[in-house]
């Protein structure tokens, strides 16, 4: 009966042993597919962002127009605005004031500047717009979706550049985005480009065609 008791205790110790492994086997490749889907979405090398910073401009449109918006509406876009909370990561960004005004005359009647903000990396700004966007869940019954036109679209400048972002500059890129698709110049967070400096672009970044280079005047 020890005989016994310790051979099972032997194989119990085998199978737990080999429990243990496939249990360290699923948890590797968990986060090998979950680095690898973070690598399809955001391309490769995005820690590479040495000279450059990514700007972002995101917009919404109540329901019956800017002019109709409800108090919950307009405390939650405030939430949405702060939800940087002052982050080392965000170098810039348009005061609300500044937003509302441009709403009216820039991209169109009734459509809101939710934000634009320009940032050291692209991860940071990644998990600020996710705080937005929650701000945002419980009133998305009051706002038209999708706006008609790309709501957002992201852009590399050069750290040396001005810190104001001219708002000219991000309606040409939302245009650009709804014209030709993601590219080097104007891209989405499931679409991304790396900065200039990092020449190696993950093939599902950007579909073939797409990967175009449009120089401003």
């Amino acid at each position: 009966m020890q005989a016994l008791a310790s051979g099972c205790i032997g194989v119990i110790t085998v199978r737990d042993n080999v429990s243990r492994r496939a249990a360290m086997r699923n948890r590797r490749t968990a986060s090998n597919c979950a680095q690898t889907a973070v690598g399809n979405e955001i391309g490769t090398d995005v820690d590479t962002h040495e000279g450059y910073h990514v700007n972002h401009i995101a917009l919404v449109r109540p329901k019956g127009g800017a002019a109709k918006t409800s108090n919950e509406l307009k405390a939650a876009i405030t939430l949405a605005r702060n939800a940087s909370g002052g982050a080392r990561e965000c170098v810039w960004s348009m005061p609300a004031e500044k937003l509302d005004s441009l709403s009216p005359t820039t991209f169109g009647e009734g459509i809101l500047v939710l934000e634009m903000s320009r940032w050291s990396d692209i991860q940071s700004l990644r998990r600020h717009v996710s705080q937005v966007y929650e701000h945002l869940l419980p009133v998305r019954h009051e706002l038209e979706a999708p706006i008609t036109d790309p709501s957002s679209v992201l852009w590399w400048s050069e750290k040396d550049e001005e810190m104001y972002m001219e708002p000219e500059i991000a309606k040409e890129k939302l245009t650009l985005l709804s014209m030709s698709g993601p590219c080097e110049e104007a891209f989405t967070f499931s679409r991304y480009s790396p900065p200039p400096s990092v020449p190696k672009i993950h093939p599902s970044v950007i579909p073939p065609g797409l990967a175009i280079s449009v120089k401003s005047s």
